[in-house]
């Protein structure tokens, strides 16, 4: 699980993720989703990404 702000920067993750990508911590916690997301896949992201911050959504 991972909380991230109205940027897109993760502000607390789990091990889970940390796995998932690669990077501790620390060190998610000064990237975005969408310098992780592969460039195929980010304009879905943004769109979800969107619609959670506006409460059309509340998960991915």
């Amino acid at each position: 699980m991972a909380f991230m702000g109205l940027d897109g920067r993760f502000m607390q993750v789990n091990q889970a993720v940390c796995r998932m990508f690669g990077y501790s911590e620390e060190e998610l916690s000064g990237l975005t989703f969408q310098r992780l997301t592969h460039h195929a896949n980010l304009h879905e992201g943004l769109d979800l990404f969107r619609d959670m911050v506006q409460g059309q959504k509340d998960h991915g």
